[in-house]
């Protein structure tokens, strides 16, 4: 809950500029193209690049809508099938910065919900069972619900995690200690509390580098646009 909402105040600000780019390149810059065209000078390069961006969009804006829009139908479609779904999956762990929050967010959701079912006094493979459909990453997800069959052959718990290979390898040790001394319980929940923190700083760090970014691109195409109108109209002057 604090990732998802965490992300929704960079998420809504970076559809906004996306709108705010459209609009500017669809409505408000061809007014001032018209006036340049008028003068007929020569515009400045600045110009001439901001006027074919424009000149693109305008003309080509149902079709940029459209394959936006066929973009997010596809990736829909293609999540709902199993293949899609566990690719996709994947993919997302392997993501820059969001790929790391997916992997401690998922050790944080198998530690928690590991301590709770242990302590609630269910057997190994149950608690493994629920906790591997607790887990938000779909990949993640199967690969510990395939751990009950290697519990049930006799594997331990660290052992199994080490082979499916999906967790960090903290997690693992540390799981693999508690089995040995015989408080796995007490020493996923202080795992759990690790990870908890690791999760909630990672994110912090995301946002921290995500919000200046977007400010960042947007200053850079609201000053280019302003450079640009700017040096055309100078050069009109001049002219004059």
């Amino acid at each position: 809950g604090k990732v998802r909402g965490a992300l929704i105040y960079p998420i809504f600000v970076l559809i906004v500029a996306i709108v705010v780019v459209i609009v500017l390149m669809v409505k408000v810059v061809p007014t001032f193209t018209a006036i340049f065209a008028d003068q007929g000078a020569e515009l400045p390069i600045p110009t001439q690049i901001l006027i074919g961006m424009s000149d693109f969009f305008r003309k080509n804006i149902l079709v940029i809508v459209g394959v936006f829009a066929g973009v997010i139908l596809f990736f829909k479609l293609y999540g709902n099938t199993e293949a899609g779904r566990l690719n996709l999956a994947k993919m997302q762990l392997k993501l820059p910065v969001l790929g790391n929050i997916g992997i401690l967010n998922a050790a944080s959701q198998f530690a928690n919900t590991m301590t709770m079912m242990l302590q609630a006094g269910l057997p190994m493979t149950k608690s493994i069972s629920i906790t591997s459909r607790v887990l938000d990453n779909y990949y993640i997800s199967q690969e510990i619900g395939k751990i009950s069959a290697r519990l049930e052959e006799g594997h331990t718990l660290g052992h199994s995690l080490r082979e499916a290979n999906c967790l960090p390898a903290i997690l693992v040790d540390m799981t693999a200690v508690g089995e040995e001394s015989g408080e796995l319980a007490q020493t996923l929940g202080m795992t759990a509390e690790y990870y908890d923190n690791e999760l909630e700083q990672a994110t912090a760090e995301a946002l921290a580098k995500l919000e200046p970014a977007i400010l960042v691109f947007l200053a850079g195409f609201a000053g280019f646009i302003v450079i640009a109108i700017y040096m055309a109209m100078f050069g009109m002057y001049a002219n004059m």
